[in-house]
């Protein structure tokens, strides 16, 4: 009966830990992902925002000098930026995909090896300027691996130290037990 009860116990943490680690897993995935996304896409917006800003102040369309300044300050090697006239400054994604996709607007797009945040900015002038930050499918899960075995290991911890509880749990429940089994004969003798 102890050991039943015992093995009852550890069955429910496993239950428990597996639970409320795995959703955990899968959720730290998710934000993993999203962070990335987020930070391609802020790329994205803020090369097409100083583009813009420098278009505003000079009155004209951003030369090419106009994007290389920009993209170095970015620092970024993952940013592309496509002009009007055809010039590609940067590299991530095929350029041809990339304008098929600016076509449908600000978007986030499955590419080969990752995603791509794509911002094209159109001028008065008729011309569009393609911005394009790519993050690769490893970027993506960066420190994923290492939460799930961190999380891992953290429900071993707690099934192994379940164990001596759920002996010291069964133990409580059958000792009293024993000791009325034990003094029965001693009752019904009077």
């Amino acid at each position: 009966m102890r050991k039943r009860l015992a093995w009852v116990f550890v069955a429910l943490a496993v239950m428990l830990a597996v639970g409320f680690l795995v959703p955990l897993g899968r959720s730290v995935s998710s934000q993993a992902r999203l962070r990335s996304l987020a930070g391609a896409q802020s790329d994205a917006r803020g090369v097409a925002t100083a583009l813009a800003a420098t278009a505003r102040s000079t009155g004209r369309t951003p030369l090419t000098e106009d994007v290389e300044f920009v993209l170095d300050s970015f620092d970024s090697p993952d940013l592309m930026v496509i002009l009007s006239n055809g010039t590609v400054l940067g590299s991530n994604i095929p350029v041809v995909e990339a304008l098929e996709l600016a076509t449908a607007g600000s978007v986030v797009a499955e590419v080969d090896g990752g995603v791509a945040a794509i911002v094209p900015i159109a001028f008065g002038s008729g011309d569009l300027i393609v911005v394009t930050a790519f993050v690769s499918n490893e970027d993506l899960t960066e420190g994923v691996s290492t939460a799930w075995a961190i999380l891992a290991v953290l429900g071993v911890l707690v099934i192994i130290g379940s164990v001596p509880i759920a002996d010291r749990f069964a133990l409580s429940i059958v000792r009293p037990m024993r000791d009325l089994s034990d003094a029965a004969p001693r009752w019904a003798g009077g």
